[in-house]
């Protein structure tokens, strides 16, 4: 369980397996070892990431030598996928450029012309 939901592990989707998966948030991860890297491999996990995003799924790729020796970033970065999904930003406005900000450990989106933009508890970043 992250973050309140319950990921389960080796469960199929369709014809394939997937490595964990969330089905109320609809997210799969995939933990990948050498093997992925060969061509062969590739095209196989190419058909199952657009089968799984046919039917609704994202999915999270994770090398399996991060999550062995890096495993407090990877906890951070499915944690920022599951609140990229319960809460999404608000699309762009208008012809307004968008940039990556690091705000309180988090990563946001705040319009490149330095404009003070509101979230959705009312705080002005």
């Amino acid at each position: 369980m992250m973050k309140g939901y319950v990921f389960n592990r080796q469960r199929p989707i369709g014809n394939y397996i997937v490595d964990f998966v969330s089905k109320e948030l609809k997210l799969v991860i995939e933990v990948d070892g050498y093997s992925h890297h060969h061509e062969e491999t590739r095209k196989k996990d190419k058909l199952k990431e657009d089968y799984l995003k046919s039917e609704g799924f994202r999915i999270l790729r994770l090398d399996d030598n991060e999550v062995l020796k890096d495993i407090k970033n990877v906890i951070r970065v499915i944690e920022d996928e599951i609140e990229n999904i319960i809460l999404p930003l608000p699309p762009p406005e208008g012809d307004r450029i968008w940039v990556p900000h690091l705000n309180e450990d988090r990563i946001c989106l705040l319009p490149q012309d330095g404009d003070n933009v509101t979230t959705p508890d009312d705080t002005t970043i």
